[in-house]
């Protein structure tokens, strides 16, 4: 969400477009839950993007799963709008997001964005063919899935058509799903569980305070230290091997909230980001140290 704040500067360097405890297994759902399956497409132009999706879903635990059908990578951010607020309204508060790069204006903006909707989870950027399973307690509402990946000229993917509508409606029953770690997430950190095994999936519990954070996984090369990456998104000096590459997630939450991630990962190193813009300093907090290197063993 928002990478393309900092994204840029590894994007010329690579040219690219786009855990305490004991080891952590597996776990199986459990509980009644509903189902949520966005399918994401554009065309080999990159000049058309689409949501596939239901209009509407019951309220309470909701598995959200996004599938990747197109080329690029794309994300499926949830924002739940609040009461009054049109869908146009609140499209132009989230263009404005965009529409700068000035630290103090993009504050503004995104203090803006969230008396209009809040940040409601979904799934964090995943690659061309892949997808992503989270788990969330949506509350009763209208809400629009986007996308706020971008096309190498800047563009996010929801001006090209990545958005839709859609309603949570009943009473909200929720029971937590379980759970093998908590990743925590506050400013400006995000705390890792201390050791992850692979595993097909492992459900986390994401846990946010202070403000809306998400938690993008990223493929780094190995030996990556979290100080180079801090250099990458910053804009100096980059010794990285390779860029770093999405590969999901959980998209932004409202403070005070929890949803649940389900990652299937294959053993090597991964960093744990958050790119959403600060609401006091206007810089993607990864910029701010948001940013927990960590080994996935077998």
């Amino acid at each position: 969400m928002f990478a393309r704040l900092v994204i840029p500067a590894l994007a010329g360097l690579f040219a690219v477009a786009g855990w305490g405890g004991a080891p952590l297994v597996a776990q199986a759902h459990a509980a009644t839950q509903y189902n949520l399956t966005i399918v994401a497409r554009n065309n080999a132009s990159g000049t058309r993007f689409s949501f596939s999706m239901p209009n509407a879903v019951h309220a309470g635990r909701v598995e959200v799963k996004l599938v990747n059908a197109g080329t690029v990578d794309h994300e499926a951010q949830l924002f739940r709008l609040k009461p009054g607020v049109s869908e146009s309204d609140f499209l132009e508060e989230l263009r404005q997001v965009f529409a700068t790069t000035n630290p103090a204006v993009v504050a503004q903006k995104m203090r803006n964005l969230l008396t209009h909707a809040s940040g409601a989870g979904g799934s964090a950027a995943i690659p061309a063919g892949a997808s992503q399973e989270v788990i969330e307690n949506l509350m009763p509402g209208r809400y629009v899935a986007a996308c706020l990946e971008t096309t190498p000229q800047g563009v996010p993917h929801f001006e090209l058509g990545m958005r839709a509508m859609f309603t949570v409606f009943g009473e909200d029953e929720f029971t937590a799903p379980a759970s093998r770690g908590t990743i925590v997430e506050t400013d400006y950190s995000i705390q890792m569980p201390a050791a992850i095994r692979e595993s097909q999936p492992l459900t986390l519990r994401v846990s946010v305070a202070d403000q809306t954070h998400e938690v993008q996984i990223m493929s780094v090369p190995t030996g990556t230290t979290r100080q180079q990456l801090l250099n990458c998104f910053q804009g100096k000096a980059c010794t990285l091997a390779g860029p770093p590459m999405n590969v999901g997630g959980a998209a932004g939450l409202a403070p005070g909230r929890s949803q649940w991630v389900e990652l299937r990962l294959k053993p090597g190193t991964y960093a744990a980001v958050c790119f959403i813009p600060d609401v006091r300093r206007g810089l993607p907090h990864a910029l701010l140290g948001m940013v927990t290197v960590f080994v996935v063993e077998k």
